[in-house]
């Protein structure tokens, strides 16, 4: 008996997954084709297709499916509204492939990094530019003072941090850029 109580808990469970994967599909599919970047001629006819889809949702026949006529459902939505808006697609693959090379080229860059310096870089914290030139300035004052000192190999160092520091920067005006530059 507790078996197969526990057989219509998942079962249940896996109904109601696919429904939401139905469901969360309609409305992500009918906010991208009310925002700027869905392309083609066949707009309307996804429209259309999402419209009913989404019709069927709320409807007695969803209540009565089972999780095979709901992921079949939404199999044949999906193949719909690809084939009515094929630009889009094609945009979004290429936006992940062109993601993915720029993840694969920084981590190949950061291995290298590593390989070379033999040590890894654990700020990649985004700073605001005061804070960060605040430690690009304090590395490079600590450089100074110990190669004046005679402590060449730490000064080095130090002076390698803040050009690290430097590197970090993200959204500077050009006078900011001309400031990390002079440094």
């Amino acid at each position: 008996r507790e078996n197969e109580l526990q057989k219509v808990d998942e079962d249940a469970a896996a109904r109601g997954e696919a429904f939401n994967a139905l469901e969360a599909y309609v409305l992500e599919m009918k906010g991208v084709l009310s925002g700027g970047r869905a392309h083609g001629n066949k707009l309307e006819a996804a429209r259309s297709l999402l419209d009913s889809a989404e019709d069927w949702c709320y409807s007695d026949d969803s209540e009565a499916a089972n999780t095979e006529q709901l992921t079949a459902k939404l199999a044949e939505l999906r193949s719909g509204v690809e084939e009515a808006c094929p630009d889009y697609f094609d945009a979004v693959r290429e936006d992940r492939e062109r993601l993915e090379a720029t993840l694969k080229a920084e981590a190949e860059a950061e291995a290298a990094r590593v390989k070379l310096e033999g040590k890894d870089d654990h700020d990649q914290r985004r700073l605001k530019y005061p804070e960060r030139m605040k430690k690009v300035m304090l590395n490079k004052d600590e450089g100074v003072g110990l190669f004046k000192d005679g402590n060449m190999e730490v000064a080095i160092s130090r002076w390698d941090k803040a050009l690290d520091h430097c590197e970090k920067f993200v959204d500077v005006s050009p006078e900011q850029q001309a400031e990390i530059s002079s440094v």
